[in-house]
C-alpha cells in the first residue's frame, strides 16, 4: 500500500488496481454532519437509561448508514454500477473519495461509515 503523501499526489484519473476511502473528520464536511447526528442520537440514548443506551444507539448508526449510503442494496449489480458511477465522478471532482461524500457505498463501504461513527461515538462518552 502507498503512503499517505504517496496517494496524494495521485490525480483521480490515474489508473490505479486499487480503491482508496478517505477519512478525514477535518475537511469530510458531510462526515462531520454525520458524526453530529451520532453524537445528538448518543445524548437522547443516555437519556433513556444505561441498560438500552448501546442497543438503540448501534441500530440508530446503522439507520443512518443506510439512508446515508443509498438505502437497503435489493440488487447487488445495480448498487455496484451505481457506485462505479459515483466514485467516477468523486474521483474527477473532488479528486478523491472522502468518507462522508460516498452516498451509495459498497457493503465495505457501509462498515467503514459504520465503525467510523461507532468510534466516534465511544470517544463522545459511550463504549461499546
Amino acid at each position: 500500500m502507498p503512503s499517505l503523501v504517496d496517494l496524494q499526489a495521485r490525480t483521480g484519473t490515474d489508473d490505479v488496481d486499487y480503491e482508496v476511502t478517505l477519512v478525514d473528520r477535518r475537511t469530510d464536511k458531510e462526515l462531520q454532519h454525520l458524526e453530529e447526528r451520532v453524537s445528538n442520537i448518543s445524548l437522547e440514548c443516555q437519556a433513556t437509561g444505561m441498560s438500552q443506551i448501546i442497543s438503540r444507539l448501534v441500530v440508530k448508526i446503522a439507520v443512518i448508514v443506510v439512508a446515508h449510503m443509498g438505502g437497503p442494496v435489493n440488487d447487488v449489480d445495480e448498487m455496484s454500477r451505481r457506485w462505479t458511477t459515483r466514485s467516477y465522478e468523486l474521483r474527477n471532482t473532488l479528486k478523491t473519495i472522502p468518507l462522508g461524500s460516498i452516498d451509495c457505498g459498497l457493503s465495505r463501504h457501509r462498515a467503514l461509515l459504520f465503525k467510523v461513527l461507532n468510534v466516534f461515538a465511544s470517544l463522545s462518552g459511550i463504549s461499546f
